[in-house]
């Protein structure tokens, strides 16, 4: 599980900017099993079009991205994108 955060440039969580679509890429083995927000008004399906690639709105700054481990292991990167934001990168290493 990996919790998406949309912070200010103080490392604080910005409520205020925290609804907007985010853009998540996987490059490596495994693949993104669902993304989601929280928010249960929210109708955005919960995977994308793509094993390696979704799009879900954050809510209130936050959302998390899901991700299935190959059996074999490896590392796997998920980039995290959205208009007017700095996107960010986190690698996880899956052992087999």
């Amino acid at each position: 599980y990996v919790t998406v955060r949309v912070v200010d440039a103080r490392g604080r969580l910005s409520r205020a900017d925290g609804n907007q679509p985010v853009r998540f890429t996987l490059s490596g083995p495994g693949s993104i099993a669902g993304v989601d927000n929280g928010d249960p008004t929210n109708h955005e399906p919960f995977v994308g079009p793509t094993p390696s690639a979704a799009q879900h709105r954050v809510f209130h700054g936050l959302a998390m991205v899901i991700l299935r481990a190959p059996r074999s292991g490896g590392a796997m990167t998920l980039r995290a994108e959205a208009e007017g934001l700095a996107g960010a990168t986190v690698t996880v290493r899956a052992k087999q």
